[in-house]
Order: C-alpha cells, then structure tokens, then sequence
C-alpha cells in the first residue's frame, strides 16, 4: 500500500532544503516498509512510533508529492484463516454420531460465517490507511470470538474422551496487538554495553544569552542505568515518571552551539539465556506431541528390561494380542485398526496447530535474535527493536502455553483410545511374564522342578512353624515357673 507524504517549499525566493518528518501508521515497523523513497526509518520512543525522515531540495515554491510503500499488515493471511477452516470441518466430523453432534453443528456454522465476513472485509476494503487499520481491529476481535468457538469445539471433544477442561479466558490474549509497552523486568539480562545520546543546544540570537538544556530520557531508563550525563544534572520529572537530564544555566555566544554527550547503559535487549529456554521447551515439546494414528504406526510401550520390547498385532475379529518380543534397534510397531483411528483426525488438527504455533516461536525468537543484535542502528531505532521485541516475545510464550495446552490434549486423545487402553491392559499382563522369564534367564520350569519348588517351600515353612511352635511353648512354661514363685 502507498503512503503519500507532500512536501512544499515555504520560499518563493530560493532553492531550499526542505526538511521531511512523517509518522508511519500505528503498527507498522521497518521491516513493513518496502520502499522508502531514500529516506531514514526512526524510531520516536515517545509516542512509541516509526517515522520517515529526511530532506528533500526544491525549487521556489515547489511542491512534490513523495511516495512510501508500505507492506500491508492490516489484513489477517487467508492461509491463518483456513487453517481454522480445517480445524473447524475436522473436529466436527469427529463428533458424529455422538450426543454433542447437533450443538458442534450450530457452533461450526457459527465459525464459518465469521471467516466468511472476515475474508469479505478485507477483499472489500479501499486504499485508505486508516479503513484498514479500523476494519482489521475489528477483525482481530472477530477472529476472537471464532478461536474461542473453535474452543469449544475442541472441549466436546475432551468431554467425549473423559479429559480435564481448560478455560477459555488466557487462550487468546495475545490476538490484538498491545500498544502499551511491556515491562523489561523479566526479559531484560545484565550488560557492560552502553549506547551514547547526543543532546545539541544553540544560541539563535546575535547577543549572548542563557540556553537552557532538557532531555528526556526513554521510560526502560533508572537512575543506576545512567553511567555519565555528559555535564547534565540528573533529576525526575514526578508528572511523566521519567528521569530526564537538564542544565539551566549554559551560556552561549551568539551563534554558538554546544553539545553535551550522555552515556547509558543498554538496557534494550532480551537476555539470550531466556530465548534459548524458550527455544529448548518449544522444541521438546514439538518432538513429544503424538503423530496421528490415522496415518501412522503406534510403538508398543514396554521395557522391563534393557533389549526387550514387547510387540502387539490386532487380529481379524479385533483383538489385540502379544506377538513376540522385539530385539533392540528393531522397528516395533502395529498397525491401529478402525477402533485405534477413533480421535486420530483431530490429532492430526491438533499437530497442524502445534506446528503451526511451533513455526511462530521460531520466527519471533529469530527475529529477536536478529534485530537485537544489529549494531549498526540508530539508538533510537534500537530502543525502538527491543519494544517491538519485547511484544514478540511475550507474543511467544503465549503461544509456548497453548502449544503445552495441545499437546496434553493430543496426549489425552491418543491414551482415550480403545486400542491404547487395551494395549495397557495386556502391557501389565506381560510385565509379569517377562519379569518372570528374568527369574528363569528366559527358561520356562518344568513340571518336576515346580514341585520341588513348592516342596522347598513348604518344607522351609515347616521348619520355620516348628521354631515358631518351640519358642512360643518355652515361654509359656517360664511363664508359669514365674507365678508359681511368686506365689509361694
């Protein structure tokens, strides 16, 4: 989309310098901006916005319209959109022929026609930049109401299988985009790096004269944070609860300017050690989440000891009976019959989302990574990353809990299966016989040796009553020694 920025030169005498500032819509970064027309992309860490800034030389009194692309990210990915699509279609063909059929239907329905308006909204829109900002925050909370929906949804499906419900109200939090900032007390690490402001003041007058000097430091900024104010008096402005640098008292000649260097330590950036946990969790969790028996095989579960397996096959009237046992590095699994699939489509729903919800950690720790890390910035522009970053990254672990959320759910689903709850049952059953094969080193007893077994044993319990019977009848008679002499 094309923001158009006219620029006029105020002389109708002389070729000037005009000087070039506009502010790029809210929610717009550097990265959306595709063509800039030459001109720098800054940060203003006051109004928390992106502006273009530059100059442009023109004739007397010429006027020149200056374009800047921008990529359009007031809209919501039509791929986002069928994705819930599927989920919506997958969940409610996994409801049939069940009690809650009728109601998912009704609900479904209602997901439907959601995405139906949403996508009409944005095919529909004109070219002005704050129609779309509008629409697509409308959008966002329409896009609300059908997760929570799709929610639901998915609680029918927990309920059919006896699982724990969660609540709906922390599950879509992070779908409209904050503008406040968040706080950089659990995010921000300890660094020795520091970055430098320059605060320049002149004296415009042709006599000399008192200037006075003021800056406003960004909100991240404490006082221990302030390694040097360059010449400038630290004090706190109780009405903005900022801390600001400022000297009254500079005297200038005319004409003359004068610059005074502050030096703050960079508290802008996210610890590394945080990214790298969040990174390590979400790519557990991604390798733990269950594949859909639908299009997989399922492992068999037991190890009594090192190098055994048990294997499983499912017979032709559907039973499910132990085969043999599997040597170590050898493939055991089965094939899931039609009672196995049963839940297997809305696991498969379920790992699309997890990857999908996967795939945008990545992208934000990336991008964290990336732009936290570029030097080669302004200052300002760097304050301006670490917010950005800031709402990237609480974006992520956000997304880290649904993903812990889906994979509990998929987990649920594939042990509420009918194969999986008789695989267990036979699973305990073989425990005992291979425990048993371990008491034997993988020898069954013969018939004679288990009679004498049980002789063994019956003759040790003998022997051990019979001491029993000897201890006991040698008390009871010093027993009755005692009270006959006390008696006499």
């Amino acid at each position: 989309m094309k923001l158009t920025v006219s620029v006029t030169n105020p002389s109708a005498t002389k070729r000037t310098a005009v000087p070039v500032k506009t502010y790029l819509p809210r929610g717009a970064k550097p990265d959306d901006v595709v063509d800039s027309a030459g001109f720098d992309v800054e940060y203003d860490f006051g109004s928390s916005l992106y502006y273009i800034a530059g100059e442009v030389t023109l004739d007397p009194g010429q006027k020149r319209d200056i374009a800047i692309l921008i990529r359009d990210v007031w809209r919501i990915e039509p791929e986002g959109i069928e994705a819930l699509r599927r989920q919506t279609e997958t969940i409610l063909g996994s409801l049939k022929k069940t009690d809650y059929y009728a109601k998912a239907r009704v609900i479904a329905q209602n997901v439907y026609e959601k995405l139906d308006a949403i996508l009409a909204s944005q095919d529909t829109l004109d070219v002005a930049v704050d129609r779309r900002i509008s629409v697509n925050g409308a959008n966002l909370i329409i896009l609300r109401d059908v997760r929570k929906d799709v929610g639901v949804l998915e609680d029918l499906v927990l309920d059919k299988s006896d699982l724990v419900h969660r609540e709906d109200k922390d599950r879509d939090n992070g779908d409209l985009a904050a503008n406040k900032i968040p706080s950089t007390d659990e995010t921000a690490g300890k660094s020795t790096a520091t970055v430098k402001f320059r605060v320049e003041i002149s004296n415009p007058l042709s006599k000399e004269a008192v200037v006075p000097a003021r800056f406003t430091l960004p909100e991240e900024v404490r006082s221990e944070s302030v390694v040097n104010t360059g010449g400038l008096d630290l004090s706190y402005d109780s009405q903005k609860n900022l801390y600001c640098l400022e000297k009254k008292d500079s005297k200038l000649l005319p004409g003359e300017k004068k610059e005074f260097v502050v030096e703050i330590r960079d508290v802008w950036f996210i610890a590394q050690s945080r990214l790298d946990i969040l990174r390590a969790r979400t790519e557990k969790m991604l390798k733990a989440f269950p594949a859909s028996p639908k299009s997989v095989l399922m492992s068999s579960t037991v190890r009594v000891y090192d190098g055994v397996v048990a294997l499983y096959r499912i017979t032709e009237d559907d039973k499910i009976v132990f085969e043999r046992e599997v040597n170590k590095g050898e493939s055991a699994k089965i094939v899931v019959d039609r009672r196995g699939r049963r839940g297997g489509g809305v696991i498969a729903s379920l790992r699309e989302a997890a990857e999908a919800l996967g795939n945008k950690i990545f992208e934000a720790l990336n991008n964290i990574g990336k732009t936290q890390n570029d030097r080669g910035v302004s200052v300002e522009r760097h304050i301006g990353y670490h917010r950005l970053n800031l709402v990237r990254f609480d974006e992520a672990r956000r997304n880290a809990t649904k993903l812990e959320w889906l994979l509990v759910q998929a987990q649920g689903l594939m042990n509420a299966t009918p194969v999986a709850k008789e695989v267990k049952k036979i699973e305990e059953k073989e425990k005992i016989k291979l425990a048993a094969k371990m008491v034997f080193q993988g020898k069954a007893p013969s018939t004679a040796t288990s009679w004498q077994a049980i002789l063994i044993i019956v003759s040790f319990l003998g022997v051990v009553g019979f001491l029993f019977f000897i201890l006991w009848w040698g008390q009871v008679k010093n027993a009755e020694k005692e009270k006959k002499e006390k008696i006499e």
